[in-house]
């Protein structure tokens, strides 16, 4: 079943984000990846703020930057973040190396900065299994 915050939404071409280890990161992806990629078929629309009839109710979070419609999935009853590209750990918890609108990702994360979580589990990097949400009030809350 897929989720999905924007309907019908073509994602563009992702952009290096800002800085060497970004930069680094980003180097082995082939040269040739597709401007846009096409919209996948929408079974179920979410919304920001969305709680979800699964395991005593999971928050939905939308946190565009990486692609329009990006989500954040909230386990309050487990204390954990399911953020898969919003950011990542594989060189300390850091930005995605690349996203669609980086000053949108900046701004998703700092917004992560709010609700309290104790796990958080990201698509490319090892897991953080407690207190998570206080690594976010640390890294985007203040600015950087």
């Amino acid at each position: 079943m897929a989720f999905c915050f924007v309907r019908s939404h073509s994602q563009s071409r992702l952009v290096v984000s800002p800085g060497l280890i970004h930069g680094f990161m980003a180097r082995p992806l082939p040269a040739d990846l597709p401007d846009t990629v096409e919209p996948v078929s929408t079974d179920v629309l979410v919304h920001d703020g969305d709680v979800l009839p699964i395991d005593g109710g999971v928050e939905v979070i939308h946190t565009p930057g990486h692609s329009e419609g990006h989500c954040v999935f909230l386990s309050h009853r487990h204390s954990a973040a399911f953020l898969d590209d919003t950011a990542a750990t594989l060189v300390g918890l850091r930005e995605m190396p690349l996203n669609e609108h980086f000053g949108q990702a900046v701004m998703s994360l700092k917004k992560l900065a709010a609700p309290d979580f104790g796990i958080a589990c990201f698509a490319h990097g090892e897991p953080i299994k407690k207190g998570a949400s206080r690594r976010f009030i640390k890294r985007w809350r203040r600015g950087r």
